[in-house]
């Protein structure tokens, strides 16, 4: 792909160069201190994976127990139904609100933890190998800064990111368009076979049709014979 000409391809001044250089430094310097105390982090990710997974084992363990208990209330209120004494009735309902909210709370707490946390250790790993490649980047734009007063690795870095997106998208819609493709196919092939199975069961009515005005027609050619006083031949 050409890039064309563009204000990366210009050579600019000395003051502006040193002065994207010092920014760009700062920054790798940032980066460096995370990338740092990230080794620690990596050590320690099963661990941290392991402490997460209880914590989600915890809240489903704490669901299913409310679970439980609501059940149990539940079964408690109807035995009580038409109890002279209703404050232990209203006791019972209160309860069953209160494990009903603290059992919705669980939920909301179990789906946020699961989409927060699909995969620690992955993660992790794809934050350091991100961090490492854009350091990669801006240390070599640094390099061509001083060197050319130019900043074409950074725009040519950001236009092939730019075009991978691109693409992803319209694999996504390629995607989508065959989706929609294939179901419409599905649905024509449903009508099809709903159309040949009524064609058949019509195709069925009308040959036995056919067969009962054939047997109603048959014994005529006889009944015929004896009308004209004619003796019918035997078969």
């Amino acid at each position: 792909m050409s890039h064309g000409h563009s204000k990366a391809d210009e050579r600019i001044g000395f003051i502006e160069s040193e002065r994207i250089i010092s920014i760009l430094d700062d920054t790798t310097e940032k980066l460096g201190f995370l990338d740092s105390i990230t080794p620690d982090i990596l050590q320690h990710r099963d661990e941290l994976s392991k402490f997460i997974g209880d914590e989600i084992a915890r809240t489903l363990q704490e669901q299913k127990n409310l679970e439980i208990r609501y059940q149990l209330l539940i079964e408690q209120r109807a035995a009580m139904k038409g109890m002279v004494n209703k404050s232990k009735y209203k006791e019972v309902q209160e309860e069953i609100q209160d494990v009903s909210r603290a059992l919705k709370e669980s939920t909301n707490n179990l789906v946020r933890s699961l989409k927060e946390n699909p995969n620690i250790s992955g993660n992790l790993i794809k934050v350091q190998r991100d961090r490492t490649e854009l350091n990669d980047v801006l240390l070599r734009c640094v390099q061509e800064l001083r060197d050319r007063g130019k900043y074409q690795i950074l725009t040519h870095r950001v236009d092939d990111e730019n075009n991978a997106k691109i693409k992803f998208q319209q694999l996504k819609s390629r995607e989508k368009g065959l989706r929609e493709t294939v179901l419409k196919l599905q649905e024509a092939l449903k009508e099809e076979q709903l159309a040949f199975q009524h064609t058949t069961t019509e195709q069925k009515h009308a040959i036995l049709q056919l067969k009962e005005e054939l047997l109603a027609i048959k014994p005529l050619p006889a009944l015929m014979l004896y009308s004209r006083g004619e003796k019918a031949k035997p078969t």
